[in-house]
This record gives structure tokens, sequence and C-alpha cells, in this order.
């Protein structure tokens, strides 16, 4: 039995508007997924960066803020036993916060260019380290690291 010319027609319609809407779908998702992309990256890099509060990153890590560490004496010289590093928080370049116990005493956080002792400074904030400098010209005096991250059994 051969089917009715116009039923042939009705059924080659349907397949044509059915692929064409599948192809007009990947067409729209194709062009607009590089765009999303781009928008986010976009406002990532437009949007300012959140303060640090190295006040409530302290509490974080169990110390008491209120703290305070204790005088030290001048001389750099024997610094790097003086000084602990416990924590840090790297916010790019030339922005962050250190948790530092200084001779023994409670831990206390530091944002980059606070003084930490008298004549020493945190100078500058890495991911696993810290710089602490006599001066704003001088070079780095000390490099205080986080212990190595050991792996739970």
């Amino acid at each position: 039995m051969l089917p009715n010319n116009l039923q042939l027609w009705r059924v080659r319609l349907t397949t044509f508007a059915m692929w064409s809407l599948v192809a007009v779908s990947v067409v729209f998702w194709t062009l607009r997924w590089p765009l999303d992309a781009t928008v986010n990256k976009t406002s990532a890099a437009t949007s300012k960066a959140p303060s640090i509060d190295s006040t409530a990153i302290a509490r974080l890590l169990g110390t008491n803020a209120s703290v305070t560490a204790a005088n030290a004496s001048d001389a750099v010289s024997g610094a790097s036993r003086r000084f602990k590093l416990l924590g840090v928080v790297a916010q790019g370049q030339n922005s962050g916060s250190a948790l530092i116990e200084v001779d023994g005493a409670a831990a206390k956080p530091y944002r980059v260019g606070q003084t930490v002792t008298d004549d020493i400074f945190l100078q500058s904030v890495k991911a696993r380290s810290v710089t602490l400098a006599a001066g704003a010209a001088d070079a780095a005096a000390i490099v205080l690291e986080l212990p190595p991250v050991v792996a739970a059994p």
C-alpha cells in the first residue's frame, strides 16, 4: 500500500521542523556559552577584593587577639628565633595578613606594612611565608615560613 502524498509531506515537514529547532538550539547555546564566561571573568576582574579582618582570622585560628606582643630588643640578629609564623591569609600582591607569635607571647594578627615590633614590620605575605624587614627601603631581613603540611593517615 502506497502512503498518501499529503501524509508523506506532513512527516517530512515535521521532521524538518524538529531538526531546525535542534539546530537553532545548538547555535544559540554555542554562541551564549563564551559570552557567559567572558562576563563572569570581567565582573570578577573589576570587583573589589574584600578586606581582611585580621582580628577575626586570629580568633578563628584560636588566639587571643587582645593580648599584645611583648616588646623585643631592637637588634635584628637572632630575630628569626623570636618570631613564629602560625597562619597566613595572602590576598594577592602586597596585601594580606599573618598570624605571628613574638617572643613566645600570644600570637597576634599583622597586616602588610604594620609594625610587628619597634623596628621590624611585615613587608610582604606569600602563600606559605612572610617577610619581615627593619625598614621600608631595606632588603628582606627575616623570612618566616609555615611548617610543612602533614597528611592525615
